[in-house]
């Protein structure tokens, strides 16, 4: 054996199968955990100035533009000035011309708060149909004495059927199954946090009383 192999052996040894040096105390991993956190507060922030940036870009270049376009204006007020019916004809082609962005702006403002709208009613459907079947799932893990999550990945429909069928077949986890709720705030059952629990921890104003 040579002095190459001599080294990634070493090397091996002093790493777990997870991957993880054996001899990384619990300080050691504290900090990669405290560096990663500083790192990705660093990368939020640079996000946020190249943002700033962004509009502070668009919001001149918009200045530019309206100032620009008042120039124009002016300049062909001056080339008509003598001759009053051809002014009152310019300014008449302006006002149309702005009554028509208007009402496009008016038409695409109400689109856009229409896509909001169904955007809304579509996630809170879906977040009532997921916590539906969260509960349903945790009162079957319940009373069959089985893994919720397993359930919930194996289950083909979201019916109290498929969710049976499914967890008369996997193995009992007696006291480990998480706390089915009746009512949020209301426990039922001990163990683990449930996925229910998650769901409470990720969407707090569904349980707001």
């Amino acid at each position: 054996m040579d002095g190459t192999e001599k080294r990634t052996d070493a090397l091996q040894a002093t790493v777990d199968p997870s991957g993880v040096a054996r001899g990384t105390s619990q300080t050691d991993l504290e900090k990669a955990v405290s560096d990663a956190l500083a790192k990705a507060g660093r990368d939020a922030k640079t996000l946020e100035a190249q943002q700033a940036k962004l509009e502070k870009d668009a919001a001149d270049l918009t200045a530019k533009q309206i100032a620009w376009q008042r120039q124009r204006e002016e300049e062909e007020e001056e080339a008509v000035a003598d001759d009053m019916p051809a002014l009152q004809a310019l300014r008449d082609r302006r006002a149309r011309k702005a009554a028509e962005e208007s009402k496009a702006s008016e038409l695409a403002e109400r689109e856009s708060k229409l896509a909001k709208r169904e955007t809304e009613l579509a996630d809170m459907i879906e977040r009532d149909r997921t916590l539906q079947r969260t509960q349903l799932a945790s009162e079957i893990a319940v009373e069959k004495g089985v893994s919720l999550d397993a359930i919930l990945k194996l289950a083909k429909a979201d019916t109290r059927e498929a969710m049976e069928e499914v967890a008369a077949v996997l193995p009992k986890e007696i006291g480990k199954h998480p706390p089915m709720r009746s009512a949020p705030g209301e426990t039922l059952g001990g163990g683990e946090i449930s996925e229910q629990d998650k769901l409470k921890r990720r969407y707090p104003s569904m349980y707001k009383k």
